[in-house]
């Protein structure tokens, strides 16, 4: 997929100047920097860098104990 002129983001401002740092490795400087940069990505086609910025502990979910809720469906509840 081709470089947008202008960043996907909808900040105003050149792709090369806003986001295209951050998808490439340069730490975002704010929270909605980020979620900028993972939009943006998201609509270059950088399906790599959106899986890479998730956190950690958001790359796989944990349920430790759920409740039942009730014998009719046998399904739990978290």
């Amino acid at each position: 997929m081709t470089k947008p002129k202008d960043c996907p983001c909808g900040s105003g401002k050149e792709y090369t100047a806003c986001c295209e740092p951050i998808i490439n490795g340069t730490p975002a400087p704010t929270a909605e920097a980020l979620m900028r940069s993972r939009y943006s990505a998201y609509v270059v086609g950088n399906i790599d860098y959106i899986q890479t910025s998730l956190a950690p502990r958001s790359t796989r979910v944990s349920i430790p104990k759920a409740r039942s809720s009730g014998p009719t469906p046998p399904h739990g509840w978290a």
